[in-house]
């Protein structure tokens, strides 16, 4: 286990636990369209990532925030468990075979394509209970939910934090997983989980037959790039336009950047008012605060659009 204490002043906010990936991203800028069989001349950086710890990083700057993963035994394990420490993140890791290395590939018009080696990230065994009892909400993505070791730690580390009374969300990550994985197995895995909160974009929605009006079982936030957020909820549904962002550069980690904004913003506002975190599936579409949560979300998102990589930058 490796700590990182709260930045100054968070040390009394409610604690979010991250449960996933994480990653050394090799980010690729080409300066033109991929030449297929030939060279693209391009500019290389490397960055902590992994959707997990990016969300993590963003959410420390909010309040407490714990990031549960594994890491191989190797230099570049060191490299990105060091560089989230840096971004005020508690750090708790087990060990796995090698460390997470992504191929980011950015095109001109800034899109990304990835090219993941899982590794250790598939690899996290039983989570220590000391991990998890003391945090007030846990974030999983759907990268963990692949196979392996990791797929059943998710599951029993949602279940101990819903049971003490914590929120629970998740992310869809990937519409390419949820292809892989299948429609409706994965409906069947959000059943299971049972997530306070589910985080897709506009993809990843039309791939769950989630992009309608109609009331859900949970909260389900749907981003659809510069248009207007979906939010339903059992109540019903609302689309909140976001404000145009500007000076884009890369797109990668803005999801995650979001969520973190998203969730931070609801942790704070159920601790001043003491509801309950399964409230939160009820909610009116009319409530003034998903306004709010989609401000502070959006507002993360376009800090991380603005630059490089969603992490801090390794070499």
């Amino acid at each position: 286990m490796i700590e990182h204490p709260a930045p100054t002043g968070l040390a009394t906010l409610p604690r979010l636990g991250v449960l996933g990936d994480i990653s050394e991203d090799i980010v690729v800028f080409q300066s033109r369209p991929l030449a297929h069989g030939s060279d693209t001349p391009s500019r290389v950086v490397r960055t902590r990532g992994g959707s997990a710890a990016n969300l993590a990083a963003v959410a420390a700057t909010l309040l407490p925030t714990r990031f549960i993963g594994c890491v191989g035994p190797d230099r570049t394990g060191n490299y990105v468990v060091e560089a989230l420490r840096q971004e005020g993140v508690e750090v708790c890791v087990t060990t796995g075979s090698r460390s997470c290395s992504i191929i980011v590939l950015i095109g001109p018009d800034g899109e990304r394509t990835m090219l993941p080696d899982r590794a250790a990230n598939a690899e996290l065994a039983a989570v220590p209970q000391e991990w998890l009892q003391d945090l007030d909400a846990l974030h999983i993505t759907t990268y963990s939910l692949e196979g392996g070791p990791t797929t059943d730690s998710c599951y029993a580390a949602m279940a101990t934090v819903a049971a003490q009374g914590g929120l629970t969300s998740l992310d869809t990550s990937s519409a390419a997983i949820l292809e892989l994985i299948g429609r409706q197995r994965f409906l069947e895995i959000v059943s299971e989980l049972d997530p306070d909160i589910v985080f897709a974009n506009e993809l990843e929605a039309k791939v769950l037959g989630w992009e309608t009006d109609s009331p859900a079982e949970r909260l389900l936030v749907i981003k659809h790039g510069g248009a207007p957020v979906l939010f339903r909820t059992t109540a019903g549904a609302i689309r909140i336009p976001v404000p145009p962002i500007t000076g884009i550069v890369d797109f990668t980690g803005a999801g995650d950047a979001y969520a973190a904004g998203f969730l931070a913003a609801v942790l704070k506002d159920l601790t001043a008012s003491g509801a309950a975190p399964h409230t939160i599936r009820d909610l009116s579409p009319t409530d003034p605060r998903l306004a709010r949560w989609c401000t502070a979300a959006h507002e993360k998102a376009a800090q991380v659009i603005a630059k490089p990589g969603a992490g801090a930058i390794i070499s």
